[in-house]
């Protein structure tokens, strides 16, 4: 007989966010190409470089320009990659190790912007660690009902404007049938619109057809965008 559902201290339950590898890497640096331009020609350069060679998409996290630090009057300046085509025969070329990816907290942008100047965006996902964890956070007490309705249901998925839109739990007699996977399996069935009759009536948009709690997914290129997951 299965025991009473599991209940969450509200003041005592600590919660860890689960991010993606990109917010906890470590700095990674790859060789980039770099000329050395004396200021009074520097803007010819850039106007070159912007025509001839402008960054990959690669490096679009760095800024092309630094201040060089051992000889006054002279910028280093990113042409690319290494071994990437230099447009200049007139200007001493070397490599330098440069941030290999963007930086996604400040943390790692304080870091490897010592490394090259690099430019900050600020990504749409934070840590939110200590926001959740303090006792008076209204999501904080939403997240701990939603556990404890997931520990009865094993897993549920919520929409983004709050609606529970997929209750699950495991069959153990089918080795597919994980409660995550049958709770995506609804979300997926509840957002794909049934053919249509042969009646002559158009068939609807998913818009149109579906559940309205629903509406937040279906305007989304991938299921479950937004939503969150609770597991027990």
């Amino acid at each position: 007989m299965p025991g009473p559902p599991p209940r969450y201290c509200p003041n005592c339950t600590k919660f860890n966010q689960l991010l993606p590898r990109e917010f906890t890497r470590s700095l990674e640096t790859v060789p980039a190409t770099v000329l050395e331009v004396p200021k009074t020609e520097a803007s010819v350069v850039m106007k070159t470089l912007s025509r001839k060679s402008p960054l990959p998409s690669a490096m679009s996290h760095l800024k092309r320009v630094r201040r060089h630090d051992e000889k006054e009057g002279v910028l280093e300046v990113v042409v690319g990659p290494k071994d990437c085509e230099v447009p200049f025969d007139d200007l001493e070329v070397r490599l330098v190790d440069v941030p290999k990816y963007p930086a996604f907290t400040r943390e790692q942008f304080q870091e490897w912007n010592q490394v090259w100047p690099m430019v900050w965006r600020r990504p749409a996902l934070e840590r939110s660690d200590s926001a959740l964890n303090k006792p008076s956070s209204a999501r904080r007490k939403e997240i701990l009902r939603m556990m404890e309705a997931a520990g009865r249901k094993k897993v549920i998925i919520v929409s983004p404007n709050g609606d529970v839109i997929a209750e699950a739990e495991a069959d153990d007699k089918h080795p597919l049938k994980h409660a995550c996977m049958v709770a995506i399996s609804q979300v997926a069935a509840a957002a794909t619109p049934l053919p249509a009759v042969h009646s002559g009536k158009r068939s609807s948009s998913p818009e149109e057809s579906a559940d309205g709690t629903l509406s937040d997914i279906e305007k989304s290129s991938y299921l479950c965008t937004g939503c969150s997951v609770y597991l027990s």
